[in-house]
Formats: C-alpha cells, structure tokens, sequence
C-alpha cells in the first residue's frame, strides 16, 4: 500500500484532462450488453461474459446460512445462481462431506467479510485499514495458492510452466512506464503507475537440466534469459526497469512479467475529487499495462478488431464499494477517438454476501482466463520475436540479433528431441531406425549452440 504522500505525489498530475491528452479514457457508466449507443468489440465482450459469469457459485443446500430475503434477491437478479447437489451415486461419500465442508466454508467467510465490511463504513478509516482487509478476505487465498503449488511435490515443475502467476501488493513503482509516453509539445507527463495490488505472470529461473515441462515454450518464454533478451533488443516484459538493469541477476521479488490484473483502492470517505484520481490511477497503469501488450504483439496475424491486443482487468475499490473495469486498446481507424479505452462492466459492493461472493467468482474466473486463454497467447507472442526470419540490415554486425535467435531454436529443437528420446547413434528409444547423418549433425548443432552462446555474451562484455 503506498502510503498517502506518495500517493499524493503519483497522482497529482493524473486528472481526466490529461489522461485524454494521452489518448486514455474511461467510462464509469455500467455497460450491458443490451445497450445500443455503444458498440463494445467482441473480444472485450467475450471477456466481460466469463469474469461475470455468475452460474452455480450457491448449492442450494447451503441457503440455510442466506438470510431469505438475500436468497430471494439474488435468485430474481441471478436464477442460474443456484445449483442443486450432486447425485451421490456418481461422487463418492468421503469427497461429498470434503465438497460440502469446503462450500460452506467459502459461504461463510464471504458472510463473514461483508459483516466485517459493512461494520467499517462511516468509522474513519483509511486507506491502509482497508487494503488490509481486501487482501485478507479476497487476495490472500491466491498468494497462498501460488505458495502451496510450489510445494506439492512433483507438481512443481508443471505449475511452473502452466499455472505460475504473482500478486504484489507492495509498494512498486512501474518505473518503466516512461518508455511509452510519447508526449506532444505541452503536454503534461503521465506519472508513473504505483497499483495497490497486480497480478502478472512469474518469471521463471533458467533450470539446469531441464526437466519435463521446463521443455516446453510456455516455460522457455517465460525465462528470465529469454526475456533479458528480447527486452535488450526493446521488447519491454516487466513494468519495472529492474529488468534492464539487473539483467540476470534481477531480485527475485522482481520476477514478475505481463501485469493484467490492477487494483486500486481508496477509503469510503473520500470526496468526488479523490474518486476521479482513483479512477484515473486504475486508467493509466491499465494504459501502460496495454503498452506491453501492444508492443509485444505487434507481428500478430490476425488483427482484426484489434483482438490481437488482450484487454487489461482493473478493480477499483472506495470502501466497500467495488467496480469491474475492462481496458482494451481501440482500432486505430476511429481516431480521433481515444485509444485506449476503460470501461466499468459491473459493480457491487463487498459490504453484502452476495457482493463478496460475486467478487470472489470474478477473480477465479480472471485467473482461469490468465492462465488458460491470455497465457498461452503472449507465449505465441513471444514466439514471433524470438523466431522472426532474418530481415535485411545495413549493420553486418546486426546480424549477432539473428545469430541469437538460431541459437535459442537450436536449443529449443535439442530439448525437443531429447525428450522424445531421439540419440546421435541414430535409434530413437523404441529402436526404429533413423537418418544417423542428420541426427549426427544436429547433435553438432547443439554443441555449436552452446558455443555461439559462449561467444555472443564474451561480443556483448565488450
């Protein structure tokens, strides 16, 4: 949580004024999808139907613990948010009584935390007081996840290339942001974003040897060695510069790359005024989020709508009261309207059950998008800066970029084949018989990578 003067100091040229200078807009207005002045693009929409998707979150066993007329609320504003228990003869007993142990137990904490909630509004307390408490009831289940993945034995590997994400709620400054702010003459320079809380993906640690599912290229792209790469050849990863000057020896509380979920919190007391800065903060640190995103998909094919560019999820929060927001960058041919754009999809207010539980649902549903749909696609991203064809160069000496990039393929195709079990002697690991020349010399290559390595980074301490 950054503390009152520094948030002062990080805001005080951030009004909507000068955002729009920037080409950064947001809409405070509760978009729905049957609003017709507004034409929200398909893939944004998409995204807003799965954070929002609020089906089965309630069994109905568990209505006993709803007071009714809660229970009557959120069946006429949800009716699919009930669902009945399942049919024993499919589950066994040992796991219905875990299932429903843990249900109620999710029922009775988001219970308990709008109680808790509602029980500080009007009382005076700050901002610090409640960041403390959003952390415990909403975030501090997903640090604690992260925590528990890495150490589930055998799991460790596949979380890391699969399911590795951060949250940070320190005080973080995206130091990195200038390097977006392409200002005109006399405009005033965006602050650099500092959220309250992020989530971003991990970055992981080179292994050596590579394991398993460290073969794969959602581990390899996601490498501190890959990224320290393309980001000295301008590809920015991490919102911080510790990247660049760092390098490899980066802090460990710094391995965080591709932010795409910002918070930003203010206490229920604050005036009109302190509402729009809490507004434009969440603004211009989804802007710069875009940027990252938006640069590294720049050689993406399909471009359509500007799908290429994954939207940026923002949570504002002024007490109690909390507000979904989707940031996507708009198609360049509707100029001059802003470029990018953030517009609220949802609101409640934590203070109710059913406003904590739909928040809980929201933030489940954000990471399995992260982490099955964005992932996955910033991988592809990455693929097409590291593995781009040689393109023609004045410099010869540019050519040691290209060099760098045949050699991470080489390495990458070697970890490939080795997995497969494929030899030098020319027998793959079922005995069939192989082409020994080619595999002879792509052995050779593999040494050669190593190599050419060795003498690039000897080239680059020059």
């Amino acid at each position: 949580m950054a503390s009152r003067e520094e948030k002062k100091g990080q805001s005080a040229r951030l009004s909507r004024d000068v955002l729009r200078e920037h080409n950064i807009v947001y809409s405070q207005s509760i978009y729905h999808s049957s609003d017709s002045g507004y034409r929200f693009p398909t893939y944004v929409n998409r995204l807003r139907r799965i954070l929002t998707d609020f089906e089965s979150i309630i069994c109905e066993a568990d209505e006993d613990l709803l007071d009714k007329s809660l229970v009557s609320e959120i069946k006429e504003s949800e009716p699919n948010a009930f669902y009945p228990l399942p049919r024993k003869q499919y589950i066994r007993e040992k796991e219905v009584k875990l299932a429903e142990s843990k249900r109620r137990e999710i029922l009775e904490a988001s219970c308990k935390g709008a109680e808790k909630a509602e029980s500080c509004v009007g009382r005076g307390y700050k901002e610090d007081h409640w960041q403390r408490h959003i952390e415990k009831f909403f975030f501090k289940e997903f640090e604690d996840q992260v925590q528990l993945n890495y150490t589930l034995p055998g799991f460790k590997f596949i979380h890391q290339a699969f399911d590795s994400y951060v949250v940070r709620g320190h005080r973080t400054r995206w130091t990195e942001a200038g390097s977006f702010h392409d200002r005109k003459n006399g405009e005033a320079r965006l602050t650099d974003p500092m959220p309250d809380i992020f989530f971003a993906f991990a970055i992981n640690e080179t292994p050596e040897p590579r394991r398993g599912c460290q073969m794969d290229s959602q581990f390899l792209n996601f490498e501190i060695r890959t990224l320290y790469d393309l980001r000295s050849k301008g590809l920015i990863s991490s919102p911080i510069t510790s990247l660049q000057s760092a390098g490899l020896d980066l802090s460990l509380a710094d391995y965080y790359c591709f932010p795409w979920l910002i918070v930003e919190i203010k206490h229920d007391a604050v005036s009109q005024a302190e509402v729009e800065k809490l507004y434009c903060q969440a603004a211009n640190g989804a802007s710069v989020a875009l940027r990252i995103f938006e640069v590294l998909a720049e050689h993406a094919s399909n471009k359509e709508e500007h799908c290429h560019v994954p939207p940026v999820i923002c949570l504002t929060f002024q007490g109690p009261k909390v507000k979904l927001w989707l940031a996507y960058s708009s198609l360049p041919r509707e100029a001059p309207l802003p470029e990018h754009k953030m517009i609220c999809v949802w609101e409640s207010s934590i203070a109710t059950a059913w406003g904590s539980l739909q928040l809980e649902c929201i933030l489940e549903n954000a990471k399995v998008w992260a982490l099955r749909i964005l992932k996955p696609m910033l991988s592809s991203y990455i693929d097409t800066h590291r593995y781009r064809p040689r393109a023609e160069k004045d410099n010869p000496a540019d050519g040691l970029d290209e060099i760098t990039q045949i050699v991470a393929r080489t390495e990458s195709l070697h970890y490939e084949w080795e997995e497969e079990g494929l030899e030098e002697h020319g027998d793959d690991s079922e005995g069939h018989e192989c082409k020994s020349a080619d595999l002879g010399s792509y052995s050779t290559m593999a040494r050669f990578a190593i190599l050419f390595r060795e003498v690039l980074k000897a080239h680059n301490s020059k």
